[in-house]
């Protein structure tokens, strides 16, 4: 087990005085401390040691108390369990038997001791004392207890608040098309969630039509960290691909100390080098200037071509009487 400094200091003298009381009595405690850090909805056992160094029979009462720490390391003041609320009261987490415990000349009892931390335990440093007193009733050797004349044990239960790494990916994006008249960039934003500081790593594997690895990209080359509730925005330049075509972009981030973990995403983007871009442009624009160039031609060698051609018929001879649909050359 590990102490702090603060709390050796409180060990020593809490040690000391006990080495008094139990020099007094006539009984001996052990541990003279128990240890533990701990989480919500930690569960435990420990056993306590009582031996009867007398010539006598003794009877003893277990108590639990809550206790304060002065600046010093000295026990400042016993706390009624009733006077706790169960999400921050020690007391209310160790359970140990409240029956008389009868001992004869040179005999040791192991009481056992069961530490069952509250769901909703509030992050923080907790201290008991678990009393054993002699006397003709549980007020008595309570009161014994609450008056530092009895020997017993320390709790010291630590509960750290437990923060978690988490990685949320906002947006990962590239240019549907890229042209390479600017640079071409690959853009994800990051946001920690979590309570811890992460510092993400990972790559950006591109893929051709295919299917085939045509390059790759290592992410966040300054490990850069993000803090908790943070978002920062990354861009990385992409590189050389070979050739025009169509491309996927598989996006892999690794972040977490304690455990990894990975953020997954894909884009589909084209490249489509400008010069190719002005080359299908002026095709296109030769391409339409022939063939105006040929229908204008043929306009000239045919111009008639587009005209109707209507039959008529010259009838020889004079007709007794003229037709409506008869034309009168002479005029």
């Amino acid at each position: 087990m590990k102490y702090s400094y603060y709390y050796s200091i409180a060990i020593i003298l809490f040690g000391v005085c006990s080495a008094q009381i139990v020099l007094a009595a006539d009984y001996a405690v052990t541990p003279l401390i128990i240890d533990h850090d701990i989480q919500a909805r930690d569960s435990f056992e420990e056993t306590i040691k009582v031996t009867n160094n007398s010539d006598h029979q003794i009877r003893l009462f277990p108590t639990v108390n809550e206790i304060t720490l002065g600046s010093e390391g000295a026990i400042e003041a016993f706390i009624p369990a009733s006077m706790g609320d169960n999400t921050k009261s020690v007391t209310s987490w160790i359970e140990v038997t409240r029956a008389q415990l009868q001992l004869a000349p040179g005999e040791t009892l192991k009481i056992p001791v069961t530490v069952r931390v509250n769901p909703n335990a509030v992050p923080g440093e907790y201290h008991g004392f678990v009393g054993f007193a002699e006397g003709s009733n549980r007020d008595e050797a309570e009161a014994k207890v609450a008056a530092g004349t009895a020997p017993g044990v320390v709790v010291r239960l630590s509960l750290v608040e437990k923060k978690s790494e988490y990685l949320r990916l906002e947006r990962f994006a590239i240019d549907r098309f890229i042209t390479g008249t600017r640079e071409a960039v690959a853009t994800y934003d990051l946001e920690n969630v979590g309570g811890l500081p992460i510092t993400p790593a990972g790559e950006i594997i591109f893929y051709d039509g295919k299917g085939n690895e045509r390059n790759s990209l290592k992410l966040n080359a300054e490990k850069t960290t993000i803090e908790p509730g943070k978002k920062v925005t990354f861009t990385s330049t992409i590189p050389d691909l070979g050739s025009i075509g169509r491309y996927k972009a598989f996006l892999n981030i690794e972040y977490g100390s304690a455990q990894r973990a990975n953020l997954y995403d894909t884009v589909y983007f084209n490249i489509i080098p400008i010069k190719f871009l002005v080359a299908i442009f002026v095709g296109l624009l030769a391409l339409s200037t022939i063939l105006a160039l040929v229908y204008h031609r043929s306009r000239r060698l045919h111009p008639d071509d587009d005209h109707e051609q209507v039959a008529v018929y010259v009838r020889s001879g004079q007709s007794g009487q003229e037709k409506d649909h008869d034309i009168n050359l002479k005029q």
